[in-house]
């Protein structure tokens, strides 16, 4: 995810009555009727599909910045490190991919070229490190006296690759307990304003990733993505206002598919994992945001319907969004609208409030009239506030919608 720094992998009562035929008491239809009712049925079965009306998807706003442009990746690695081979090859080949392009474009980002890979003989620097003490890292190297390194560049991307048992922290949040992947940021060097990355390597796999391999080019393609469209953090880097949605787990590009199902995606064009990417002109169209998206996979979620203006905190800024006034001790209820971009069968809905999602004790309890729903249902979720948030006066939670393996989650938000 990405918080203000760009952070990857850190570590939420009655269904709407339809028409009803041939119900209860009332006289038989006449064969005129029957006949009617035909009719309208093939008239129907004619019509094309169309997805049931419901809340927008959000939208990744620009904030004014310029994306990085004409810019090439430098991979810096330390001696000894198993995947060296592997992240020079991905880094020479995935800006120029078909992957690169279908999930950038948009965004006004060219092909992005590899330079010269740095290899760091040195031990790497003995950790925890702070991201100060990464720039200063950095900042030591591009002094002019480091082979192949050279003068800090406005051009270049620099892109770290720690080891194994090197611990960066920022903000608090340490790698390998409160992200898995790594990071990007913008430094000053020697009076340029250069951009950088790292990437971090844990003991466990990175959502749907598994394995050092994927797990690096998964995160490395996220910071890439996220480097590219909002370099300088003023660029790709904020979500509308509407929901609460992408404040969730934070607003750039890759990181609003953080938590859905499927986001490491093995790239056909490059036989490597690479993170998903949000794509706000699917999202507009009511088709699965993350792109790129499977072929042939009928896209489904449930959106709740939110009316009321709640304040939550985002990383110490406080935003207001819509969301669910629901005060301590009493209960609420909102629609959910379920919606598909192509005829599928019905999918199973849950709610659950995020700081249970994180192993904390739930604030909020819920109830669904019904478990599960297809495209044109609503059903109706009872939220009832069960304790008081210590933190803040407001709680977000998950929807979450599941069918087999596919897993779509929309987030919102209540407040006291």
């Amino acid at each position: 995810m990405t918080h203000v720094r760009g952070i990857a992998g850190v570590v939420f009562v009655f269904v709407a009555s339809a028409i009803a035929c041939g119900g209860g008491g009332g006289a038989a239809p006449s064969p005129t009727d029957a006949g009617r009712d035909v009719l309208e049925a093939d008239a129907d079965a004619a019509l094309p599909f169309s997805p049931a009306p419901h809340p927008p998807l959000p939208q990744l706003l620009h904030a004014g910045g310029r994306v990085l442009s004409g810019a090439t990746v430098v991979p810096v690695t330390f001696d000894g490190d198993p995947l060296r081979a592997d992240v020079e090859r991905f880094v020479a080949t995935f800006g120029a991919s078909r992957w690169w392009a279908d999930t950038t474009a948009e965004y006004g980002v060219p092909p992005l070229a590899a330079d010269t890979p740095v290899h760091v003989a040195e031990s790497p620097p003995a950790g925890p490190l702070d991201d100060a003490a990464v720039e200063a890292w950095l900042a030591a190297h591009l002094d002019g006296t480091h082979a192949g390194w050279g003068a800090p560049s406005a051009d270049k991307l620099y892109v770290v690759f720690f080891p194994r048992g090197t611990s960066v922290v920022l903000d608090g949040l340490a790698s390998c307990t409160d992200y898995l992947a790594g990071y990007h940021y913008a430094a000053t060097v020697g009076g340029v304003t250069i951009a950088y990355a790292i990437v971090v390597r844990c003991d466990h796999g990175y959502g749907d990733a598994t394995g050092d391999l994927d797990a690096t080019t998964n995160g490395l393609a996220h910071e890439l993505v996220e480097a590219a469209t909002d370099p300088w953090l003023d660029a790709w880097s904020r979500p509308d206002d509407e929901s609460i949605f992408p404040f969730a787990f934070s607003g750039e590009a890759a990181d609003l598919c953080e938590l859905e199902g499927g986001v490491a995606w093995r790239a056909p064009d490059l036989g490597y994992v690479a993170h998903r990417v949000w794509s706000d002109a699917a999202a507009r169209a009511g088709h699965d945001p993350c792109s790129p998206a499977p072929a042939g996979v009928a896209y489904f979620n449930s959106a709740p319907v939110l009316g009321d203006a709640v304040t939550f905190d985002y990383f110490g800024q406080s935003v207001t969004v819509k969301g669910l006034r629901a005060p301590l001790g009493q209960t609420r209820t909102i629609e959910l609208r379920l919606f598909s971009d192509a005829p599928t069968a019905p999918w199973t809905v849950t709610a659950q409030d995020v700081r249970a999602m994180r192993g904390g004790a739930p604030l909020l309890a819920f109830a669904l009239d019904r478990p599960s729903g297809a495209n044109g249902d609503v059903l109706h979720l009872s939220v009832t506030a069960v304790a008081a948030d210590p933190d803040w006066a407001s709680e977000p939670f998950v929807v979450t919608s599941t069918q087999g393996t596919l897993v779509h989650r929309w987030f919102a938000v209540a407040g006291q």
